[in-house]
């Protein structure tokens, strides 16, 4: 592979099309069947909107560069994950980007409803619901947890499930 630039743009030779077709085959994926095909790390920062669920953004540019061009692959650390590589491109092409502050979301999750259930901690991730693939709280001492995951481990606490949820 050729070492590509820092300041290399692949959205730059991406339609919006291409971005569709990347969104739409990456949400037939599981999380980690994403990660393990781009070889990549899950995105932290920016994400895009698509069909009413969330997908990282820097996760659907590199599906999309590689389905678009076989022949010259890219890995993700060939270009950066921030607002000029990222998020301003996409939002260019009429997408909705949403960026976390900090990695951690209060309040709604975009493209998640109330009740909905999630079948392991990897949907939960990739959901942006709770972050961590381990551990039951997220969340910092001066900040407050934005997550709360009552697991089988803590069946006598999640059989008071009513304590822990909050009233928005």
């Amino acid at each position: 592979m050729t070492q590509i630039s820092q300041q290399f743009h692949p959205v730059s030779s991406l339609t919006a099309d291409d971005i569709r077709s990347a969104c739409k085959e990456a949400l037939t994926m599981s999380p980690d069947e994403l990660l393990d095909r781009l070889k990549a790390y899950p995105s932290s920062k920016y994400f895009l909107m698509f069909d009413g669920q969330s997908v990282g953004a820097k996760l659907v540019i590199h599906l999309a560069w590689n389905t678009k061009f076989p022949d010259a692959q890219i890995e993700a650390r060939d270009f950066r994950g921030d607002e000029a590589h990222v998020a301003a491109p996409l939002r260019a092409l009429g997408f909705d980007v949403i960026a976390l502050a900090a990695n951690r979301l209060f309040g709604h999750v975009p493209g998640t409803v109330v009740g909905q259930i999630f079948h392991d901690r990897a949907e939960l991730s990739h959901a942006h619901v709770h972050r961590p693939r381990q551990g039951g709280i997220s969340g910092a001492g001066r900040d407050g947890a934005d997550s709360i995951v009552v697991s089988g481990g803590m069946l006598a606490l999640s059989q008071r499930a009513e304590s822990l949820i909050g009233q928005p």
